[in-house]
């Protein structure tokens, strides 16, 4: 019977929120992960996408949430590193399509990044009508992923979710969130007072309940979606917030905005600048709120809760 949701980077950070989100709502799971080891033959398997798939363990699935992918790294734009992030986020997208459509799988969601808008600072806060221009490997091989899921799922008689989503945020969670985690949560003064800036993010468990949302009520086939759960912190917010409610001085001080800017780009640190002291906005598509979708958690706690867990 073809009932079950697969997962592709299952063992990742969002990976495993939308695991323990169709849990909860009672679905059949397979999880599907890159690394060896306890591997369950019903539920659990090993799974290399940068290799043709060859297995029928698709053939009891109903629905792909693709999660896996190479995500940033140092070397982001190197010119070898464009051919690893191509391999992996395009050319094994299409060979899990190709396996998908084999098997009859129905629906893929695919985790796409906002990233596929490139970074210009003049245009934020960024919709769905601005043209993509990814500027890093990462969103461009994400971008060619999308295309080629569009025009795979088109050839193979199979429905499709893009989801293009902000900075991931919650406990324990990796990149810079978690790098301004850690800083957070130790008694460092920092000068983000009166930093206003606007940065849309999202929270790992709300994004996982979107997607089971959209696979219990059908809906959002064959679109391209951007998401957020309404996340739109400053800098500020994220130390003031966290520290308020866990009863701690805020241990923010002011420093003019210029003056920072000046000494990071002086010392060669220009991209620190932009992700903490600039804007970075995104606008949610309007079918999120039109298919009647609400937050499992509010922006407010969702932040409170990614440092007291």
């Amino acid at each position: 019977m073809r009932d079950k949701i697969a997962v592709t980077g299952s063992d990742g950070f969002i990976g495993r929120y939308i695991c323990k989100e169709i849990i909860e709502e009672n679905f059949k799971i397979k999880r599907l992960y890159r690394f060896k080891g306890n591997e369950n033959s019903d539920t659990d398997h090993n799974f290399d996408l940068s290799k043709k798939i060859t297995k029928n363990i698709l053939s009891d699935v109903k629905c792909i949430v693709h999660c896996a992918a190479k995500v940033h790294s140092k070397e982001d734009n190197s010119t070898d590193n464009h051919a690893s992030f191509i391999d992996l986020n395009n050319e094994s997208t299409i060979h899990l399509l190709k396996a998908a459509a084999s098997n009859g799988v129905e629906h893929i969601i695919f985790l796409s990044t906002v990233a596929v808008y490139g970074i210009d600072y003049f245009l934020y806060p960024v919709s769905e009508s601005h043209e993509p221009n990814p500027v890093t490997n990462y969103g461009k091989s994400k971008l060619l992923a999308e295309e080629s899921i569009r025009k795979q799922c088109q050839l193979l008689n199979m429905s499709f979710t893009i989801l293009r989503l902000p900075l991931i945020y919650g406990p324990d969670a990796p990149g810079n969130f978690g790098l301004i985690q850690s800083v957070i949560k130790k008694n460092i003064p920092l000068p983000f007072k009166y930093i206003k800036n606007i940065r849309t993010m999202a929270y790992v468990e709300n994004v996982a309940n979107f997607i089971t949302y959209i696979i219990k009520h059908n809906k959002c086939h064959n679109k391209t979606l951007i998401f957020s759960d309404g996340s739109n912190f400053s800098t500020e917010d994220l130390v003031t917030i966290p520290r308020q409610s866990a009863g701690r001085r805020e241990l923010i001080f002011y420093i003019p905005k210029i003056l920072i800017k000046l000494v990071l780009f002086l010392t060669g640190k220009k991209k620190i600048y932009y992700q903490l002291f600039e804007d970075l906005q995104f606008k949610t598509s309007s079918e999120i709120a039109d298919i009647g979708w609400k937050p499992k958690v509010s922006p407010k706690d969702a932040l409170i809760n990614s440092y007291n867990n």
